[in-house]
């Protein structure tokens, strides 16, 4: 990722030298901007690391439809093959325009924090019931739901065990009405990462909280 340290174009290009160094090789396969802050120039920027095959793909993070905007009047023929935001079935209704947009434009969306942090208590009050009945985790529930919602998936976890159980998804479907529960779930905050839907935008010199 290109963190907020390198935003701007000599910023990123700078960054992503320093990235390629560090890792000993010769090309990234996806580089993401982090946040969605000096937009246009740092844009410009992920183009010409693309132009010149340091980078083979190119995306953003926490980006809402207002930022992803900026990014298709002014590089419309070079947009972000991935968006990756925070997404579960508690935020989903509140980012069903950006997961739209997205879909509209054939931009994939990588979702983050569908494990709700590792919040356990509140993945059981969530889908504890549901778990029980399938005879799975609440973590596989969560997953097989972004799955079945067509989002890519980066579940993290340090435990050798946590992480084989959370492979172990594709042996079970959500039915049609598992997933409307799921889907309608009332919409909580995790407390645990920044919501792009609070930043408006400012195409070159950063985003301010709104």
């Amino acid at each position: 990722k290109l963190w907020q340290e390198g935003l701007g174009y000599h910023g990123c290009i700078q960054a992503c030298e320093q990235s390629l160094q560090a890792l000993g090789t010769d090309y990234i396969d996806l580089y993401l901007i982090h946040s969605p802050q000096e937009i246009t120039e740092t844009w410009q920027a992920m183009i010409e690391l693309q132009r010149r095959g340091w980078v083979r793909s190119i995306g953003v993070s926490n980006f809402s439809v207002a930022h992803l905007e900026v990014l298709a009047r002014h590089s419309p023929q070079n947009l972000p093959v991935v968006n990756q935001i925070e997404m579960h079935p508690l935020n989903w209704r509140e980012r069903r325009d950006v997961l739209e947009w997205c879909s509209s434009h054939k931009i994939l969306v990588t979702a983050y924090g569908s494990l709700f942090s590792g919040q356990q208590e509140r993945i059981h009050r969530t889908v504890g019931n549901l778990a029980a009945e399938k005879g799975k985790t609440g973590a596989q529930i969560l997953l097989r739901w972004a799955h079945q919602m067509g989002f890519t998936l980066i579940p993290k976890s340090v435990h050798k065990d946590r992480i084989q159980s959370n492979i172990r998804i594709f042996d079970f479907e959500l039915s049609d009405s598992d997933m409307s529960h799921l889907c309608n779930l009332n919409q909580e905050c995790l407390n645990e990462y920044w919501n792009p839907l609070e930043w408006k935008v400012d195409h070159s010199s950063g985003a301010d909280k709104v």
